[in-house]
């Protein structure tokens, strides 16, 4: 079974299976990426609330993966196995060692070496130069989000109405910068006649949730505290040290939902401009969140310590009318690194020239229905408890200090920790992983608990992983903006 799953699992593409694509030019690649965004929190993938209407038209208009699953839990890994196609246990990047490894090549250099002009635009702290993330883009911005704020409050073009709202906000103006830089270097480099990729993060869905004007108004306006009333910090509430209510988390909610809806609104925008200039049908467009969020789901916050859906299962949608069809709803499980390959297999870059051990698939629709993924993986190899430790040493953390892998397959879902533990899950039929069924059906633990171990020798993932933070090996203004979003 092991043979038979894992040649699946590799996705092989030969040029009898290459998606047969026939173009005089190569096409130009946006990802957009979203921070800290759930599934379940976008409009178009069933939520009640109209979170993401531009999401929604982009939907419409290409081909949405209803079981897109993350490799990782959180920014760092979750974005090296973007950039790489590889699982955390092959790239090996993670919170005990951030960097990534040299010995592996990105999306961008395989682009680079094509011809394509590359750029990313980035604000979240982990996605910058210093871990590596930079290799292959010929342009790389990292916004470091609180010096632009203050130098936006203090330029001449500034109106009052801005003050007012950055203040409110101080990530408020990063979206909107990210776009103005990506809509600038585009105009740029079309006049090179180089086609393109462009890759920039969304960081406004992540904590801290502070209201996202005017959005706010409309997703508070049923709630029934004051939000400045609510406690905003994950670790203080995980640690036990704070108590939240049922109404804490609906305020906790609105906030988030706020956020997101900003977001949306703002790559809306974009979109927008694309269309206008007449850009978008020659752009393979891909909209993905690198991970999830816990807004209070299973007595967790932010993004750790957990592989639950709640962090694993992302929006993904990609639109480019040559190959991926209008209106498409994909309900096959896909995982979001394989969008490495989905790139390579499309622009023609064969596998065997790459170092990488890529196990995904090409995500064009008709090749999906010839090559079923047999199960979805996702790791959180080291845990993060610095912040916690550190403020609250006289706390039992130990449920948190584990290693933990999920492993999916034909709608049961597996977790297992390194602390011995393990749950079970229906998630077809449970998908808020309420019912542990562990007890009940194991049969089907001891199944996946086999089929993952297979998994693990056979891409060759380490006995033991240093669990030790790198913060000593990092400059103190990094480590300064990294503790500010609760690292550290």
């Amino acid at each position: 079974m092991l043979h038979h799953g894992f040649a699946l699992h590799s996705g092989i593409v030969t040029a009898r299976n290459r998606p047969k694509i026939m173009q005089q030019r190569q096409p130009n690649i946006l990802m957009l990426t979203l921070e800290s965004t759930p599934a379940s929190h976008v409009s178009c993938y069933g939520y009640a609330r109209q979170t993401t209407p531009h999401i929604d038209r982009f939907a419409a208009e290409g081909a949405l993966y209803e079981q897109a699953i993350a490799p990782a839990c959180w920014t760092l890994p979750a974005h090296a196995s973007l950039f790489t196609g590889l699982y955390p246990s092959q790239h090996g990047t993670h919170f005990g060692n951030p960097f990534l490894s040299k010995d592996v090549v990105t999306i961008a250099e395989l682009l680079q070496r094509r011809g394509y002009a590359t750029a990313a635009f980035t604000t979240n702290d982990w996605v910058n130069e210093r871990f590596g993330f930079d290799r292959g883009f010929e342009t790389f911005r990292w916004s470091k989000r609180t010096m632009e704020w203050l130098k936006s409050l203090f330029s001449a073009e500034t109106k009052a109405e801005k003050v007012i709202r950055y203040a409110r906000d101080p990530f408020y103006p990063v979206g909107h910068r990210n776009n103005k830089l990506i809509k600038a270097w585009i105009k740029q480099s079309r006049q090179t006649g180089r086609p393109f990729f462009a890759y920039t993060l969304y960081f406004e869905p992540h904590y801290p949730y502070r209201p996202h004007y005017p959005y706010a108004r409309e997703f508070l306006k049923d709630t029934q505290r004051p939000w400045w009333r609510v406690n905003m910090d994950p670790d203080r509430y995980m640690a036990g040290a704070a108590t939240m209510t049922a109404d804490d988390f609906e305020v906790i909610n609105g906030l988030y939902d706020s956020r997101l809806a900003g977001t949306d609104a703002i790559i809306g925008r974009l979109l927008d401009d694309l269309r206008q200039d007449g850009i978008l049908d020659d752009t393979i467009v891909i909209i993905v969140a690198d991970h999830g969020e816990n807004l209070g789901e299973h007595q967790l916050m932010s993004h750790q310590y957990c592989v639950y859906d709640t962090l694993a299962h992302i929006p993904l949608i990609i639109r480019y009318p040559r190959l991926f069809p209008a209106g498409m709803r994909i309900a096959e499980t896909v995982q979001s690194l394989e969008l490495f390959t989905t790139i390579i297999d499309i622009i023609g870059i064969d596998r065997e020239e790459i170092p990488n051990q890529v196990l995904g698939r090409s995500l064009v629709p008709e090749n999906i229905a010839d090559k079923p993924l047999p199960f979805a993986v996702t790791e959180y190899l080291v845990s993060n408890l610095a912040r916690m430790k550190r403020l609250y040493p006289d706390k039992d953390l130990s449920r948190y200090d584990r290693q933990l892998r999920a492993i999916r397959q034909d709608g049961w879902k597996a977790i297992f920790a390194s602390s011995g533990t393990a749950e079970l899950y229906h998630v077809t039929e449970d998908a808020g992983e309420i019912h542990d069924l562990a007890d009940v059906h194991p049969e089907h633990l001891a199944r996946l608990q086999t089929l993952l171990q297979d998994w693990l020798l056979a891409v060759g993932a380490p006995q033991t992983i240093a669990a030790n933070g790198s913060k000593e090996e990092l400059d103190a203004d990094l480590v300064k903006r990294l503790q500010d979003l609760g690292y550290f």
